[in-house]
């Protein structure tokens, strides 16, 4: 069963993984060619989409799981931003994404499987 649903995950997320291979600063660091300056580019931009997303993902699941932790990604993002000396409080201020609405558990766990 378990098997089955992996499985349909990763069918359902396939178009996403095919589009950030076309998204060059990603292809860039898969490729182990990225610069300082379009690896910082990269750290704001993920910054600013998953220090958001896991927000909502947490208020949803906090509703649901009593004391659900997720492990945040943006911790150690907003690390890597302090080491380049782009400081706490510029972070807060990075551009955000514009978000998927996560107004559920089941779209809360879907997030977590990507």
């Amino acid at each position: 069963m378990a098997e089955i649903f992996l499985h349909c995950i990763k069918k359902a997320i396939l178009p996403l993984h095919e589009r950030a291979e076309k998204i060059k600063l990603l292809d860039s660091i898969a490729r182990g060619i990225i610069t300082i300056d379009e690896y910082k580019t990269l750290l704001k931009r993920m910054y600013g989409f998953i220090q958001p997303l896991e927000a909502q993902i947490a208020s949803q699941m906090e509703k649901t799981f009593f004391g659900f932790c997720i492990k945040a990604r943006s911790s150690d993002l907003k690390k890597d931003l302090c080491f380049f000396n782009i400081l706490d409080s510029e972070s807060e201020n990075l551009p955000r994404s514009p978000l998927p609405v996560i107004d559920s558990v089941a779209k809360s766990l879907g997030c977590l499987c990507i």
